[in-house]
């Protein structure tokens, strides 16, 4: 889990400044406003205090096969 959660960081930070420039606030501006970014862990956005939005799957291996948990 970690290690997709900092790809994706990773991903939308340089996708941000593809897009935004280099200016912190530009890409923090530009953040804020991305909705339905496509991550290796699934599609998110941020709201408008820079929170991820995005549905969290939680598994459980039961009888050898993952399960979600409710």
């Amino acid at each position: 889990m970690t290690a997709v959660n900092s790809y994706d960081a990773l991903k939308v930070l340089a996708y941000a400044i593809e897009n935004a420039g280099d200016d912190a606030e530009a890409v923090k501006s530009f953040l804020k406003g991305l909705k339905e970014f496509p991550g290796a862990s699934g599609t998110f956005s941020f709201d408008n205090n820079g929170d991820v939005n995005k549905e969290i799957m939680m598994k459980k291996v039961k009888d050898g096969k993952f399960v979600y948990i409710d």
